[in-house]
């Protein structure tokens, strides 16, 4: 790995390198990847300044690059919950507005509430219960 990068940082990527390109093989040869870096500098302007005041006058410019794999995960999964969640929202919805319908029919008849005392009461849905990490919300 260590001799493939070194040719890296000579030569360039020959993949995206074009002739007359010679700014980006000059980039490639005075790159450096620097991890773990203090959250207090990870900005641009601070991690320039870093190394300016080190190699006073020979930095050109310095980027940060995140790695936003763990953050498009979480994304995933907070779309998940979301969905879950709609999804019960809504079914608590269609059930407290049924349970509204067959309490609020018309009973004006003799035969209707005759009907109405046989049928089996509806149940008043229960307010909606939805845990998250063992505490419900």
């Amino acid at each position: 790995f260590e001799l493939l990068r070194e040719d890296f940082l000579i030569d360039g990527d020959f993949d995206s390198w074009v002739e007359d390109d010679e700014e980006s093989l000059k980039q490639f040869r005075h790159s450096c990847l620097v991890e773990s870096i203090p959250p207090g500098l990870r900005h641009n302007d601070d991690i320039y300044e870093f190394y300016d005041s080190i190699f006073r006058g020979r930095v050109k410019r310095a980027e940060i690059l995140y790695d936003t794999e763990r953050l498009t995960l979480l994304m995933n999964q907070r779309d998940q919950v979301i969905a879950k969640y709609e999804n019960v929202q809504a079914r608590h919805i269609y059930h407290a507005n049924k349970y509204k319908r067959q309490i609020g029919q018309n009973q004006t008849t003799f035969s209707d509430r005759l009907f109405a005392l046989c049928r089996k009461a509806p149940k008043e849905p229960s307010p909606i219960q939805i845990r998250i990490k063992g505490e419900h919300v």
